[in-house]
């Protein structure tokens, strides 16, 4: 565990990765910042990141620049595509553009993070319309996001068949070398031909990135199939 989530600072920091859901282990925030601003001191951390605690239970720790640059070029149908999986659906479908809700989400956590201090913790608690799933789908990077309605109990994911990406990278941290899962995201497979335009523009890019980072060496990217009867969001 301990190796994972240096790895994740480490992707983090070197903006691989614009950010990263805590979900190791049970910690506080407090202890998390703590962490960031030891690390940092040490100098094994360089870059701005911020810790934010959104509704009062999930961490994630964000690299400020790199994410308030991403929100600027993020363009739904372009590098990401916003799939809806509202309960009322039959199957997911690509969200209307004419969302409001993805821009005001986008605009939500845009002045937040401006708001943030580095290596400081920042709560935030969404407006009960603006939802939590595509709000870490936006902070993790992620080329396909999930968007559902937040009147909504559950989601049409159970039992359809989804496309499991994984990009992974060989990293060279304090002389030890290991292979780590920097991306995981799925994306319903009826939706291949609507989504590849993003996902292909997302691995171009996340290739060029990390061929600028001297700790990286080599990038996998892989695809797997997976239905489940529940799929938790």
């Amino acid at each position: 565990m301990f190796h994972a989530i240096r790895s994740d600072l480490v992707l983090v920091d070197r903006g691989v990765k614009p950010g990263f859901l805590y979900d190791y282990s049970r910690i506080s925030a407090d202890e998390v910042t703590r962490l960031l601003q030891d690390l940092y001191q040490a100098k094994l951390l360089h870059s701005e990141l911020i810790v934010l605690v959104i509704d009062e239970f999930d961490i994630v720790i964000v690299n400020r620049p790199v994410t308030l640059q991403y929100l600027v070029t993020l363009q739904p149908g372009d590098n990401v595509t916003v799939v809806d999986v509202s309960d009322t659906l039959q199957s997911p479908q690509c969200l209307d553009l004419g969302n409001s809700i993805w821009e005001t989400t986008v605009t939500f956590l845009k002045q937040h993070i401006q708001k943030a201090e580095p290596f400081c913790m920042t709560h935030i608690t969404p407006d009960p319309e603006l939802n939590c799933t595509t709000m870490f789908g936006i902070l993790l990077g992620y080329p396909v996001i999930y968007w559902y309605s937040t009147q909504s109990h559950s989601n049409c994911l159970g039992m359809v068949p989804l496309t499991l990406c994984q990009l992974s990278v060989l990293l060279t941290h304090d002389a030890e070398t290991r292979r780590h899962c920097a991306y995981s995201f799925t994306y319903p497979a009826d939706l291949t031909q609507t989504v590849f335009g993003s996902v292909h523009r997302w691995l171009t890019h996340r290739q060029q990135v990390t061929a600028e980072v001297s700790e990286v060496t080599d990038t996998v990217f892989d695809t797997s199939h997976t239905c489940q009867p529940v799929v938790a969001l």
